[in-house]
């Protein structure tokens, strides 16, 4: 019994830890001449001042879409954190 209350336990801790935000934005692009979406992950925290974050640009192939890395990749909000 112990066992399963410390897995549900940590279930519920892995389900509620996940706090980045994920926002889709358009971007004007001079060399395509339209604009086009991308995604945007941002970690928790991210709306402090004085608090810098590494950023790191995930491209899709050349038959993929924006979303590619959120849709195939669930863990993306957990590894922005």
């Amino acid at each position: 019994m112990k066992r399963f209350l410390l897995l549900l336990w940590l279930l519920v801790v892995m389900v509620f830890s996940v706090n980045a935000a994920v926002d889709t934005l358009q971007v004007y692009s001079k060399s395509m001449l339209k604009k086009i979406n991308c995604v945007v992950i941002t970690p928790a925290g991210y709306a402090k001042k004085n608090t810098r974050f590494a950023v790191v640009y995930l491209l899709h192939g050349a038959r993929g879409n924006f979303s590619n890395w959120v849709t195939k990749i669930p863990d993306m909000q957990q590894l922005a954190d």
